[in-house]
């Protein structure tokens, strides 16, 4: 299952993910967060899978240089440690 509440807000030159964990009995604590940022004016996108566990409620994904002053679209989801779950990813705005 996806976390809930999740927001993501730019801060400077990075966006600052927020959730709660899910109560589900299907989700895990090591369950990791996974990103998407798009910039369609650039045609390109960057993001993470992993490193961040559902567990830890906040992340902070420092923007790359090229899209820093640039709209961009930021999608989330998240998934198992083993890669073999998937929620389905949420998408929670245009930033910039």
């Amino acid at each position: 299952p996806m976390a809930t509440n999740m927001v993501a807000t730019l801060v400077d030159d990075s966006i600052q993910f927020t959730w709660e964990s899910s109560n589900d009995s299907k989700s895990n604590f090591d369950d990791q967060l996974m990103i998407v940022i798009y910039c369609s004016e650039l045609k390109q996108a960057d993001g993470l899978i992993g490193g961040v566990k559902r567990s830890a409620k906040k992340c902070t994904f420092q923007l790359n240089e090229r899209f820093r002053g640039k709209a961009v679209e930021v999608y989330a989801s998240i998934i198992s440690w083993d890669r073999r779950r998937i929620a389905n990813n949420v998408y929670l705005g245009r930033l910039g």
